[in-house]
């Protein structure tokens, strides 16, 4: 009951953000302090608001991308574009933030940079948590973390924490691309940060507990055609120089 009750505090706390901030908004992961660990810095546009944010993690970005193997520009891409371009606050789409059922109640979906899915279909937060066939999230989670949603959902405000989850998922992906046989400059995840985000963001009819088949089935299916992008990796397609920009040394 009391941890329903703080999710409950939560999406009703979302709901009054909406109304209480002006311009230039970002989405709820990054705009207030009673959401967001560290808000993301005043600037005149929200773009700039998510260059400050992300120019002051670009250590950690960059570290976490090194070890995953990801290139860092993507890791800014889905984080940039999650705070900048689909800002929940302003379009007021609420439904996509909670999910009310009657057996789990009120529950945040995702929380902290990036939005990582912290439960649902999309779980690729708990897929990896522990998953031998992957690089272990950094840093070390408490045992009690990996079970419990609630718990996960509160951890993911941490930046550092949504950011090596963001690396670890993406890596997910591009290694079962590259087990499947997508290996080529073309069509190697790792040097595409437009297919990493495309992916992350967990379109192409499957998500990462799925994505082993479903690149399986491609290959036999498409040979090594191309990924198409969708709308977050259309965005950090074009967004290229601003984003290598925002996490450069």
């Amino acid at each position: 009951m009391k941890k329903f009750c703080v999710l409950l505090f939560l999406g009703l706390l979302l709901l009054a953000i909406n109304f209480a901030f002006p311009y230039p908004q970002v989405s709820y992961e990054l705009q207030s302090g009673l959401l967001a660990v560290d808000p993301a810095p005043w600037a005149p546009t929200s773009r700039g608001r998510m260059f400050l944010w992300i120019s002051k993690y670009a250590p950690q970005i960059r570290a976490e991308g090194a070890k995953y193997h990801i290139d860092p520009v993507a890791i800014a891409g889905v984080i940039a574009w999650e705070g900048a371009e689909n800002d929940h606050l302003h379009r007021m789409t609420l439904s996509l933030m909670v999910n009310f059922t009657v057996t789990k109640g009120l529950f945040l979906k995702s929380m902290g940079p990036g939005k990582v899915q912290a439960w649902g279909p999309n779980n690729a937060a708990a897929f990896i948590e522990g998953n031998p066939h992957y690089i272990p999230v950094f840093p070390p989670l408490p045992p009690s973390l990996m079970p419990d949603t609630v718990e996960r959902i509160l951890q993911l405000r941490d930046p550092q924490i949504a950011i090596a989850y963001i690396a670890a998922i993406m890596n997910a992906y591009a290694t079962e691309a590259e087990a499947a046989g997508y290996t080529t400059p073309e069509t190697s995840l790792r040097l595409h940060p437009e297919f990493l985000g495309t992916f992350f963001a967990g379109v192409h009819g499957f998500t990462l507990p799925q994505a082993r088949a479903a690149f399986t089935w491609r290959i036999k299916e498409k040979g090594l055609a191309p990924f198409q992008t969708n709308e977050v990796g259309r965005w950090i397609g074009e967004n290229i120089p601003y984003l290598a920009s925002s996490v450069a040394p």
